[in-house]
């Protein structure tokens, strides 16, 4: 499948954490590469870290309804994750039911259709 388009949005949740100046951890940060139908997000955690939503991507164009969501883990670290995603017409939210590590990069691929 080729896919092509606007890259979408992508901000960290508060599950990713906080930083922690003293142990020289930096704030979470997220990235995506990709567009609104495949890509890969990255996650890099900071401290004090939870279950709860990771990161919320924001597509750059609206589908008419809610799209199916497909997200996998990119590498061992990342499936212990046990991630799961929610989605409306104009985003999905990656959440886990375990708190990441603090201070880690976790790689995830998704794949959306309508």
């Amino acid at each position: 499948i080729i896919t092509a388009g606007n890259t979408p949005t992508i901000t960290p949740g508060s599950a990713a954490g906080t930083a922690d100046t003293q142990n020289n951890i930096l704030a979470p940060q997220v990235t995506i590469e990709g567009n609104d139908t495949a890509g890969t997000i990255t996650i890099t955690t900071g401290a004090n870290t939870t279950a709860g939503t990771l990161a919320s991507v924001t597509f750059s164009e609206a589908y008419v309804r809610s799209p199916r969501v497909i997200i996998s883990a990119d590498d061992s670290g990342s499936a212990d994750l046990s991630i799961f995603k929610n989605s409306t017409a104009t985003q999905f939210m990656i959440s886990t039911t375990n708190a990441p590590l603090a201070n880690k990069e976790y790689k995830l691929d998704y794949l959306i259709a309508q």
